[in-house]
């Protein structure tokens, strides 16, 4: 064999001076390869593999094409992700199961991904290195699959393939395998490393051994790393992994109202994070159309969670929360945080996320953790972020939206603003929810809390470059089927399971018209975010992506009923809940009170008061309704789309517009 130093490869001479024999390549193919196993999210491949099928064939199809990827299909523009949910859940709703997801959980024998639920972190057996290899969720080799494209395979058909392997460690071509040369060859490679393979057609007939040789050098594995951040719509709200099951037998416990066989599991209880987030499925649909990629994914966005959230952290060891000064929050190792109502947030998002990545565990804890981590498991390549509607009160407009009885005002949904106010809120005319009066004046405005939250990833996770922060708006809820503003009698018949949701037309035409209508939400947050350096989305070309989708927007299907579910001479109505299916398709893409309570089950308003007649209202009956208008998995994969050409161009540098 012949010897290939180091400096010869550093000069560019492997190809023609370091192969293993002296014939040259072969004019009639050449090699292909891909990444196996290339989404470490996930803690196997088999779970990944459906997703990579659904990208291929989505890839493989002939229809008109737009700028953004979008495909024209049946009469709609649909994109790959959105082509992906549609095409899992119904293969798993054909085997029993209701979503991708909970076919997964069906089919494990343990998790499916590596988040730890219990510890609210990346399971350790993914952060664990096994030698040279690295980790799971942070690989520093991967096994790719390389074999002769169809024309040589087609000619060297029959005969066998001696495969060589060169990479920086090595000081000569090493023999690695030898098979069918119709068969793929299974190589150890490194990531973010050069490496070259060559495959020789052996010939047991001629002088040299061989018939001829096919080789590729200069190639790489990129290693890429995305992270997710931010409220309930980065959390994926309103889609559990595997969502309340019901039997289609009629019991004596349903006789107010459907119970479950099987409750609800989410990727994080206690933040309803799902895997049908849309920050997820674009790291995952990066990993599915990028062969020559391992694409690994931490995600910590919570539903209702603030900038402050994100950025901020709750001191849980002198059980108060330290106010917040113009000095602090310019500071570039800011730590301690706003005042926030999510109950869950002793740790900010990032502090999450830097705990996760360093190998050292009190880097967390530092000022500056970029400078106290001795060991980064890694860095991100690119950050999601859906945060800023909590902070300008969403929540609260939604609330004044549909709380027209005065018990809903007053017993559940008090708190409720005009949507002027909220947004003035994001225009900075207005200071945030619960700044009055607050001597740190600059976390009362929308723009200055971004620009503390670029300087507070900048500074806790090492993310120089501005640009690979991506977000973009929050999708408009207000369309029907036909297009039109939703009308109070469909969002009213979406909520009969409950008397305290009423809304009118007045409202909901005021709704629309103050923040929807001109894009005006999407324009002030995006002014707002404008000097922050992030890449922000606008999706304008994608303003009718919602419109006939809204909360409201009724289909013929039996997954669009919208009213309760009622036992009547024992039979159900409208439809049985065993075919209100989560994740069967539906024309609405945002989810109704009745959806919530149906998919994530809650205990009653009078259960509760039966058990604690001094909170009406708790946990459980909140984390029943809170998936109320939030997107449906097909809702988010839309979301996901509109983002997915932006995340390439970061992550890639390949997309339209790049």
């Amino acid at each position: 064999m012949k010897t290939c130093s180091t400096t010869a490869l550093f000069l560019g001479l492997a190809a023609l001076f370091c192969q293993p024999a002296t014939a040259q390549d072969s004019p009639l193919g050449m090699i292909v390869w891909q990444v196996q196993d290339r989404y470490r999210f996930l803690s196997g491949e088999t779970f990944f593999t459906p997703h990579r099928m659904a990208g291929e064939a989505f890839a493989a199809l002939e229809a008109p094409r737009d700028e953004f990827g979008r495909k024209q299909i049946d009469g709609e523009w649909i994109g790959p992700i959105q082509f992906a949910e549609r095409r899992l859940a119904a293969g798993a709703i054909k085997k029993g199961h209701d979503g991708w997801a909970a076919q997964a959980y069906a089919t494990s024998k343990g998790a499916f991904t590596c988040w730890d639920a219990g510890r609210r972190r990346v399971r350790d057996d993914c952060l664990k290195a096994d030698g040279a290899a690295g980790s799971r969720l942070f690989p520093a080799r991967v096994t790719i699959s390389a074999s002769l494209d169809a024309t040589a395979a087609q000619v060297f058909a029959g005969k066998q393939c001696e495969w060589f392997l060169h990479t920086g460690a090595d000081q000569d071509w090493r023999t690695v395998t030898q098979v069918d040369c119709v068969k793929p060859a299974q190589l150890t490679v490194p990531v973010n490393e050069q490496f070259s393979m060559l495959a020789r057609v052996l010939d047991p007939a001629s002088a040299t051994g061989m018939l001829t040789q096919v080789s590729s050098v200069y190639q790489q594995v990129q290693g890429r790393l995305v992270a997710g951040f931010g409220d309930s719509f980065g959390s994926g709200e309103g889609n559990p992994d595997y969502p309340a099951n019901y039997s289609k037998s009629v019991t004596l416990a349903d006789t107010a109202r459907p119970q479950p066989t099987t409750l609800p599991r989410w990727l994080d209880p206690a933040c309803h994070r799902s895997v049908y987030s849309h920050q997820q499925r674009i790291a995952m649909q990066l990993a599915a159309e990028n062969r020559h990629a391992v694409v690994s994914y931490i995600g910590y966005a919570c539903s209702g969670a603030s900038i402050a959230n994100v950025m901020a952290s709750v001191d849980t060891e002198n059980a108060h929360i330290e106010p917040v000064t113009d000095k602090t929050l310019r500071d570039a190792g800011v730590k301690k945080g706003i005042a926030t109502t999510v109950a869950q947030a002793d740790w900010s998002q990032l502090d999450h996320a830097v705990r996760d990545l360093c190998a050292d565990e009190g880097a967390a804890n530092a000022e500056d953790p970029v400078k106290a981590c001795r060991a980064w498991r890694g860095k991100p390549d690119l950050v999601l972020l859906s945060v800023g509607g909590n902070d300008i009160g969403f929540a609260n407009v939604v609330k004044w939206a549909v709380a027209g009885t005065a018990v809903g005002q007053v017993r559940f949904l008090s708190g409720g603003e005009k949507p002027g106010t909220m947004l003035r809120r994001a225009g900075g005319k207005e200071d945030l929810a619960g700044c009055s009066g607050d001597e740190a004046g600059l976390q009362c405005r929308l723009a200055e809390r971004y620009a503390s939250l670029a300087a507070a990833i900048e500074n806790r996770l090492g993310l120089t470059d501005r640009s690979r922060v991506v977000t973009g708006p929050y999708p408009g809820p207000m369309g029907n089927e036909a297009g039109a503003i939703c009308s109070a009698e469909a969002v009213n018949e979406g909520a009969d399971s409950e008397h305290f949701i009423e809304t009118s037309d007045e409202r909901l035409q005021t709704l629309h018209d103050t923040l929807f209508a001109d894009k005006q939400l999407t324009n002030v947050m995006k002014q707002a975010a404008s000097k922050t350096g992030w890449t922000w989305v606008d999706a304008l070309a994608w303003s009718g992506a919602f419109h006939r989708h809204g909360v409201c927007a009724r289909g013929k299907r039996k997954s669009d009923a919208f009213k309760a579910l009622q036992l009547i001479n024992s039979e159900w109505e409208p439809v049985s809940p065993a075919d209100m299916l989560a994740y069967a398709p539906r024309q609405r893409w945002y989810r109704t009170f009745n959806d919530s309570v149906l998919m994530q089950f809650y205990v009653s308003r009078i259960e509760q008061l039966a058990r604690n007649p001094r909170q009406p209202i708790d946990y459980h009956y909140q984390a029943g309704v809170s998936g109320f208008f939030h997107p449906t998995a097909e809702g988010q994969a839309v979301m996901a789309d509109m983002l997915l050409n932006a995340s390439r161009c970061k992550v890639f540098g390949a997309g339209s517009g790049c």
